[in-house]
């Protein structure tokens, strides 16, 4: 089941311990779309600021509250550490500014715990507050992030650009912008594409849970590659991809696409690694000619699963043909099934002959 982070409600940053700096946020909207991504069968975290007002989220949400800035992002290491994170929505309001220093007219240092009224007035400092948002791509290089800005003043079109600088500079997928500078309703923000636009908090929850294919389409899509063999829960193999297949791989947590095609394969893709890596996978290329496979070419992609041993990984090349010899050799060097099992899962493709029997004959008699 995937997991996702949802974050929602105010931030706020301490004055002494009554009074507090903090936004206007209700967390409704971050609330109601972690219920409704529930509600498809993912599994949601709900970061939510304690100060907010709307009821915590219903439907198996697991909640857990932050109230600074800071403490939301010790929330985010822990789960970097114990969880693979599918996607992360920054609905949160959280604080711009902190204290840094409370002084009287005199200029003198005011502490206490609750600052009392007959101290007369009282100059605050207030200094830049953590950002939170540019610090998690490190942290989950291969989530999906989509940040929010809330955007008061300027034209429609400067709100739009400050939304593409956040994605540009944070290192995100997308941006939610709304408020009196965008106008009415919330604009969805992904570079290089048309701004998607949503009438209502209810409509952008549904475009945003939309975002998540159903398991039935993600398993129709994935099984619509040519020859497409899932070897095991780690292993995915298949023939030549279209460009629609790496989103549905992407949200079926694939986290390595090795690609052993030519360039020049048929249907093959000019900009398949920076799609993709777009997607959040990493990728290899290993052009394998099929007229002459070589041994080299396979020792190569020996050690490159091996480097990726854990990951969900998607092998392919123009038929799924040089994949299943690999992968038959794959399992028959590093003794991961029975010879006959191997064969069996090579056979569901082909059964080389010629050049490329003589070539696993080869490979399967060189000592590892």
């Amino acid at each position: 089941m995937k997991k996702v982070i949802v974050t929602c409600g105010p931030g706020f940053e301490r004055i002494d311990d009554v009074r507090r700096l903090t936004n206007m946020s209700t967390g409704q909207l971050g609330v109601l779309l972690a219920e409704r991504l529930a509600s498809r069968n993912l599994e949601v975290i709900c970061y939510k600021g304690s100060g907010a007002t709307w009821p915590h989220p219903q439907g198996g949400v697991d909640v857990q509250t932050f109230d600074t800035n800071d403490d939301l992002l010790e929330l985010f290491k822990k789960a970097a550490k114990e969880n693979h994170i599918s996607a992360i929505f920054h609905v949160a309001a959280l604080c711009d500014y902190k204290v840094k220093s409370i002084n009287n007219e005199a200029g003198q240092s005011v502490k206490s715990e609750k600052i009392p009224t007959n101290a007369g007035s009282i100059i605050l400092e207030l200094e830049p507050s953590l950002k939170v948002l540019p610090l998690l791509r490190p942290m989950f290089p291969s989530a999906m992030i989509v940040g929010w800005k809330y955007e008061l003043s300027g034209s429609r079109n400067e709100a739009l650009a400050r939304a593409r600088n956040q994605i540009e500079t944070a290192g995100t997928d997308a941006c939610v912008v709304n408020g009196k500078a965008f106008g009415p309703g919330f604009g969805y923000c992904v570079p290089g594409e048309p701004i998607l636009e949503s009438n209502s908090k209810t409509e952008l929850v549904e475009f945003l849970a939309g975002l998540f294919p159903s398991e039935i389409t993600l398993r129709k899509t994935i099984s619509s590659i040519r020859n497409f063999v899932q070897i095991s829960d780690r292993h995915l193999t298949g023939g030549m991809p279209g460009a629609e297949h790496f989103s549905a791989l992407a949200h079926d947590q694939v986290e390595v696409v090795i690609n052993l095609a030519l360039p020049n394969s048929d249907n093959a893709i000019p900009n398949e690694g920076e799609l993709v890596t777009r997607h959040g996978m990493a990728y290899f290329h290993i052009p394998v000619q099929f007229g002459e496979p070589n041994p080299r070419d396979y020792y190569l992609f020996e050690s490159i699963l091996q480097s990726v041993e854990g990951k969900r990984t998607f092998i392919h090349c123009a038929a799924n043909m040089r994949v299943s010899a690999f992968m038959y050799l794959y399992h028959r060097r590093n003794g991961l099934c029975s010879p006959d099992k191997a064969k069996e899962l090579m056979n569901r493709v082909w059964e080389p002959e010629g050049k490329w029997a003589e070539f696993v004959g080869a490979v399967l008699k060189t000592p590892k």
